[in-house]
């Protein structure tokens, strides 16, 4: 993405935070470690009917991030099929704060799921700050810095948010 390419804010995204852009991209084994280390963590059948309605969003979410990003550069016309994998982050005292934070914005309880897509390396969360923190912790490439990526500018995005919540605003 050339510089005539980013809006305003990715402007001002890059220059506060040119000095953090340090290429640390982890891969889908290095997240799911830090996740089964953190939480009790196990992955589900796609075919448990209780997900369905979080599969069927996923799937929709991981297409349309093929077709919008990844299709001019990783694959050919339909060579490929998506190979998507849930995992259940369970409600216990390892998770207390996530599922809590999650219930604040939640009219019914739901269960933080993390989706990957192995096909184009796209993963996602049902809870908002767990995906905060899975979007820093995944990091960013030098390809993504060099070429300004959508995938740069998420990383920006979750950096700025989840400062901001900490500490006020930053910078």
């Amino acid at each position: 993405m050339s510089d005539n390419h980013i809006s305003n804010y990715q402007k001002k995204l890059l220059e506060k935070f040119e000095s953090f852009l340090i290429p640390s991209k982890k891969d889908f084994h290095q997240i799911k470690n830090y996740l089964a280390n953190k939480f009790t963590f196990k992955e589900v059948a796609l075919e448990k009917r209780v997900y369905a309605k979080y599969y069927y969003t996923e799937l929709c979410n991981a297409f349309f991030s093929h077709r919008n990003i990844y299709y001019h550069n990783r694959f050919k016309s339909n060579d490929y099929k998506l190979d998507l994998q849930i995992y259940l982050v369970e409600d216990d005292f390892k998770s207390v704060n996530y599922y809590k934070h999650q219930n604040l914005f939640q009219s019914e309880y739901e269960p933080i799921l993390v989706f990957f897509e192995n096909t184009i390396e796209y993963f996602s969360t049902t809870s908002s700050k767990l995906s905060l923190e899975l979007s820093i912790f995944h990091g960013i490439s030098q390809e993504d810095i060099d070429n300004k990526t959508v995938r740069l500018f998420e990383y920006l995005s979750s950096f700025e948010n989840s400062h901001e919540k900490a500490f006020g605003t930053l910078i």
